[in-house]
This record gives C-alpha cells, sequence and structure tokens, in this order.
C-alpha cells in the first residue's frame, strides 16, 4: 500500500515537471523569434514566440482617433494566435514582445500567407510646425504608435518594429467624454523606413 502511495506521488511530480517544460518549451514546439500570419475571409490566425502581444489593424487604422480596426490579444504557450470575426482587405499585424524589445510587423491582405522574424525595435524623430498651436497627433497609419503635443515643437516615437510606414501629424480638437477627437487639420503624408536599432529622422510636419 505504501509503496503505490510512492509510486502515485511520483507519477504526480513527473507530470508537474512536464506541465512545467511544457510552459517553458511550450510543449516541443520549438520557441523561436519567428512570427507567420495567414488571413482568411472572415479570420487571422498565425504563430509567434510564446505569450507575447499581438496586434491587429487595418491599414487605414488611426490610433488614440480610433477610426478603422485595431484589436489585441496574446499568443498561448503553443505560439498559437487567432482574430474571428473579422473580414478586412488590407491589414498590419504587429508582434511585439514583452519588454518591447524585440517586434515585428506583417503586412497583407485577404488570402496572403506571411511570414517574418522580430528584430530589435528602432524609433522615430522628428518636429511639427503649427501656426496655431496643438495639441497635435503624430501618428504612424495602420499601427498603435502615436504620441500627442501640446503644441508644436520635437517628438520622438519608441519600439517601432522595422519596416515601411505612413506617417502623418494633425491638429486634433478633443471632445467629451466618450466621443472621440476630431481631426481639425492634417500635414502631408510621409513614407519612412524604421531600421532596427536605428533612429530615423521623419521631414518637418508643417500643420496649419
Amino acid at each position: 500500500m505504501s509503496s503505490n502511495k510512492v509510486l502515485s506521488g511520483a507519477f504526480i511530480l513527473g507530470l508537474i515537471i512536464l506541465y512545467i517544460n511544457c510552459g517553458i518549451q511550450t510543449c516541443g514546439v520549438e520557441t523561436t523569434n519567428g512570427a507567420s500570419v495567414t488571413a482568411f475571409q472572415d479570420k487571422v490566425e498565425g504563430t509567434a514566440p510564446p505569450l507575447v502581444n499581438i496586434y491587429l489593424f487595418t491599414s487605414d487604422y488611426i490610433p488614440y482617433i480610433d477610426t478603422g480596426l485595431g484589436i489585441a490579444t496574446t499568443s498561448g504557450l503553443d505560439g498559437y494566435f487567432s482574430f474571428y470575426n473579422v473580414q478586412i482587405d488590407t491589414f498590419n499585424v504587429a508582434v511585439v514582445d514583452i519588454d518591447n524589445s524585440r517586434a515585428a510587423i506583417i503586412s497583407g491582405h485577404k488570402s496572403a500567407s506571411l511570414q517574418t522574424k522580430l528584430e530589435k525595435t528602432g524609433s522615430l524623430e522628428g518636429t511639427v510646425v503649427s501656426s496655431k498651436g496643438g495639441p497635435i497627433l503624430v501618428f504612424l497609419y495602420g499601427t498603435g504608435y502615436y504620441t500627442i503635443l501640446d503644441s508644436e515643437g520635437p517628438f520622438l516615437l519608441n519600439s517601432i518594429p522595422g519596416g515601411k510606414y505612413k506617417v502623418q501629424a494633425a491638429r486634433i480638437q478633443k471632445q467629451p467624454y466618450p466621443q472621440k477627437p476630431l481631426i481639425a487639420e492634417l500635414s502631408e503624408v510621409y513614407q519612412v523606413i524604421i531600421e532596427p536599432e536605428q533612429k530615423t529622422i521623419a521631414p518637418v510636419f508643417e500643420v496649419n
């Protein structure tokens, strides 16, 4: 009887160790810095390193103003993630490590299947000139990256995945909660390329 108890205890201990190892090693799935995305008619799914943040945006999404689609989830212990009941034509999926040190952005369209890898992030620095003051929103289209300036002046966006982006500045009018802010004036749209571990200098944005 005591022998059976010892065996049962050893068996349970073995299960606990296996569970812990599965949590660390994702149960036989190799943990890498790669990410993949497949888009279907009404679903976007993929794989990434375990327990990282995943963001799905339509390519015309404007952060803070919150126009377009912007939703988030977390990859599982096996790295799998999915977004259901989403019908989009073009999209960006951002995969961001827990400490924001590594990230990737995947741009695609419906029925696409894409792969990339997480790399060290970069930053974007620039200046906004406005004769009418602020507040001023500087943002990257199709992402959650933005900053708010009280008035004209320099700005800095950190922890951006390497890639090509459209960036713009806008003078906004804040509204009573829960209404969304309104865009009063827009600058010209510029295209910038963010390189891993590099600071990119943006053109000067003029918002009248």
